[in-house]
């Protein structure tokens, strides 16, 4: 039982830390202000429909720059390789999807 506890309680610790680690965006994957426009924007790729990726990216989708410092990582879809983060960038506070493998810890 006490190892049991002494698992939980390091685990638990892991985790408070680890949300805690510096993160930043790679650069090698697009973004979106929205879950459903992310899913639209792979659709969009999948399909290679050139009109409505430009359009995508004029409206709601963008190539975030290497290095764009991640202000916190709200949720990791484990599953389906999205991730929703928070941005900062001159004043303000942006949500943003991306892939998984966008995010790098620093």
């Amino acid at each position: 039982m006490n190892k049991l506890l002494t698992a939980i309680l390091i685990c638990s610790g892991l985790l408070v830390s680890g949300s805690a680690l510096a993160a930043s965006l790679k650069g090698d994957y697009p973004a979106c202000t929205s879950e459903d426009e992310f899913n639209r924007l792979q659709s969009i790729i999948q399909h290679k429909d050139k009109e409505s990726l430009e359009e995508i990216f004029k409206t709601s989708c963008l190539m975030p720059k290497k290095g764009l410092s991640v202000d916190k990582v709200v949720s990791m879809g484990w599953t389906s390789g999205i991730a929703h983060v928070k941005v900062y960038v001159k004043g303000n506070l942006y949500d943003l999807w991306t892939n998984t493998e966008n995010l790098s810890a620093d």
